[in-house]
């Protein structure tokens, strides 16, 4: 398994670690988090992000008292200069900053109004794939439809670690707990006999070593 560790600017861990309760919220953090990437290099002593690649995709946002980990949807080819940012990318691809903002600006209007119909939901769509070149000439972007068809397709895989002292109920709100799911009519916890680091919630979610096993 391949694993890259990076460390959060203060901008990004405010945006991260706030709570998260629909796909379009969550989408947000995902490019949020992958737009700071594209121009970071990697910081294997000094990190609180972790991307794995192998038999999974997941990243990890790690912070002392709380972690989450959702799918990562794409794909990284390392840098050969260890001085210099990795590149992102999905089926060739590239994946910057502009264009993760494009495409979560289409997805946050397109999923963020209920009331919204399907017109009105491909109009904002392709108005955030279109581009105007020298002439004026406007064109849709494929590559932009793809990334966003991928933002919002993906199966989340969504798990969060919390050490929760404030709303600790011995029945209800386990001190440690994982938290499964994130919309409230889908989420449930499932409690932990202690603390865990990002290590340990990497290998509950490693299918190739030990399956933990539940008791009553």
């Amino acid at each position: 398994m391949d694993l890259y560790r990076y460390k959060m600017s203060k901008f990004l861990r405010d945006r991260i670690f706030v709570p998260c309760r629909t796909k379009s919220e969550l989408i947000v953090r995902i490019a949020d988090a992958i737009a700071e990437l594209t121009f970071s290099v990697e910081n294997p002593d000094d990190f609180d992000v972790v991307i794995a690649i192998g038999k999974f995709q997941r990243i990890f946002f790690v912070s002392e008292q709380k972690m989450f980990s959702v799918f990562f949807p794409f794909s990284i080819r390392r840098s050969a200069d260890a001085t210099l940012p990795h590149s992102f990318e999905m089926s060739g691809i590239p994946i910057d900053s502009y264009m993760l903002s494009r495409a979560c600006t289409a997805v946050v209007d397109g999923l963020g109004d209920e009331d919204k119909d399907i017109y009105s939901f491909a109009d904002s769509v392709i108005s955030c794939f279109t581009v105007s070149d020298v002439e004026g000439v406007q064109v849709v972007s494929d590559d932009v439809w793809k990334v966003v068809k991928r933002l919002m397709m993906l199966e989340e895989g969504y798990l969060r670690y919390d050490n929760d002292p404030d709303n600790y109920d011995a029945v209800t709100h386990p001190l440690d707990h994982l938290d499964i799911f994130y919309s409230p009519s889908c989420t449930f916890k499932v409690g932990l006999s202690g603390k865990i680091g990002h290590d340990h919630l990497l290998d509950i979610l490693d299918p190739r070593t030990r399956c933990r096993i539940m008791g009553q």
